[in-house]
């Protein structure tokens, strides 16, 4: 069996998150309410990201390719480079590149991570609206939704509970 221990340190040094303790477990589990939309949200953010990075990648390596030829083969020409320092030069020239692909990914697996996580504070009103609907189609009509002071969709909640406080007083 597999597990995985983070720890979150605030500036100060104090733990903020530990995966270890049982109540962040529960928590994280809370987060997906909704695994296979909140996934493909996350994934949809990371292709944005990619796509981005991509087009970033792609400029810098056509405009620092182009120059980066023209430099050296002017530097050459008046002798002023040997074989080596071109090889070199270019060398660091695809590490730079390779640090930009590997920095994209990171920022794609980032992008997934926070839409998993800011897709909670939608999908999260939705689950409460589900539930009491369900409540109030067996027949509780006292039901009402509560939600988080952040979450989206208060106004829809409060309009939706003095509808059935109405409805319950006639």
């Amino acid at each position: 069996k597999f597990t995985l221990n983070i720890n979150i340190l605030s500036k100060k040094g104090d733990q903020i998150l530990s995966s270890s303790s049982p109540s962040q477990k529960r928590k994280w589990k809370n987060i997906l309410l909704a695994p296979s939309f909140q996934f493909r949200f996350g994934f949809k953010m990371a292709i944005a990201a990619i796509i981005a990075g991509s087009a970033n990648i792609l400029l810098f390596y056509h405009y620092m390719h182009e120059n980066y030829e023209i430099f050296i083969d002017s530097l050459l020409e008046a002798g002023m480079l040997s074989s080596q320092v071109v090889s070199l030069l270019y060398q660091e020239f695809y590490y730079v590149f390779k640090i930009m692909i590997l920095i994209t990914l990171g920022f794609a697996i980032f992008c997934i991570i926070l839409g998993v996580i800011s897709s909670h504070r939608i999908i999260g009103p939705s689950v409460a609206f589900h539930r009491v609907f369900q409540q109030i189609r067996e027949g509780n009509r006292e039901a009402r939704i509560k939600l988080r002071p952040k979450d989206e969709f208060q106004d829809i909640a409060e309009d939706f509970n003095k509808m059935m406080d109405q409805i319950n007083d006639q």
